[in-house]
């Protein structure tokens, strides 16, 4: 049976965007306990000086995989396209899904795609975030911009 125009079983990009989001948030809520876990419970302090080393999470296998298919699967449902770090920089390719989220949910994908940037290169400084069919930089997402900047 049909509703809406939407055949039975299956899911709207909103919805599964949606459904994507949730687990990223889920992923966000976890990182955010470790670190403050691992901070001994000291919340946030200063940011770093740009010269000061920075202390290096070390996440588990299971946080990778978890990761990796996390990006994976946005990849298939057209969320982000491709994703790469060089030289301490990541770039994105986001796609047409990620345009329905609002922002806070754009810079929760953001920092996901920044965690897997950091797991391939520590050093990684910012993400870059490029349209899908123009190729333009549309945002960057760095502690420099304190989390998610768009264009």
């Amino acid at each position: 049976m049909q509703k809406c125009g939407v055949p039975s079983g299956r899911l709207t990009d909103r919805a599964v965007a949606g459904r994507i989001v949730a687990v990223v948030a889920a992923i966000v809520v976890l990182l955010i306990f470790v670190f403050q876990w691992g901070a001994g419970g000291r919340g946030n302090r200063e940011p770093p000086s740009p010269g000061a080393p920075r202390k290096v999470w070390n996440p588990t296998v299971e946080e990778r995989t978890e990761r990796d298919r996390w990006i994976a699967q946005s990849q298939q449902r057209r969320i982000f396209g491709d994703i790469l770090v060089r030289n301490r920089i990541g770039r994105v390719v986001v796609g047409p899904v990620f345009y329905m989220a609002d922002f806070k949910q754009k810079q929760t994908m953001a920092s996901v795609a920044m965690a897997w940037c950091l797991d391939r290169d520590p050093d990684c400084i910012v993400l870059v975030l490029e349209d899908w069919s123009t190729g333009k930089e549309v945002g960057k997402w760095g502690d420099v911009y304190g989390g998610l900047e768009m264009k």
